[in-house]
């Protein structure tokens, strides 16, 4: 079973221990379905060892704020933000289990947007896509991703799966300025 609490903006905490045990509520899913019917407040899920697990905000029945999800050790995993209308935005950030950083995102009304990295277990850059929108408002990523070592192993479009076969054109990554692509 799931051990978790929420605490509703008003009035008293809810626990796992207020329910009867029930499959729609020791399951995740269950408990997640728990907190967005409640109208507002904040919840914590815990991991069999008493670690927290997730921790989240609702309000008008929808995720809303802060959303951290942390590995068994306590380690972060994933943290991020929702807007009031419950879709992600803002930063996105994930770790493996050994606290390296696996992915940074970025989100605007739960659309894809700007810089997003993602890396190799040994910490060097595996990924790199610039996501815009196009005349034709869909949303496009430009990406470059490399092996382990450093190599170019892609260099192309998000609707276009396979690698382009012409000289690569990495400069526009290279041009930008943000941390982690140095």
């Amino acid at each position: 079973a799931v051990r978790w609490e929420f605490q509703p903006s008003q009035g008293k905490m809810i626990t796992s221990k207020d329910y009867k045990p029930s499959a729609s509520v020791s399951t995740l899913s269950g408990v997640l379905h728990v907190f967005r019917g409640s109208t507002n407040g904040a919840g914590v899920i815990y991991w069999p060892n008493g670690q927290k697990y997730i921790t989240c905000t609702v309000s008008n029945g929808v995720f809303t704020g802060g959303w951290e999800i942390f590995h068994e050790d306590g380690r972060k995993w994933v943290t991020g933000q929702y807007d009031q209308d419950g879709r992600q935005t803002a930063r996105w950030t994930t770790w493996d289990s050994t606290g390296q950083k696996d992915t940074e995102s970025f989100y605007r009304a739960g659309i894809p947007s700007g810089l997003w990295g993602t890396w190799h277990t040994n910490g060097s850059i595996a990924s790199v896509t610039a996501y815009v929108k196009g005349v034709d408002g869909e949303v496009q990523g430009m990406t470059v991703a490399w092996d382990d070592k450093g190599n170019i192993t892609y260099d192309g479009c998000s609707n276009d799966p396979t690698p382009i076969s012409r000289p690569l054109s990495t400069n526009w990554v290279r041009d930008l300025d943000f941390q982690w692509a140095k």
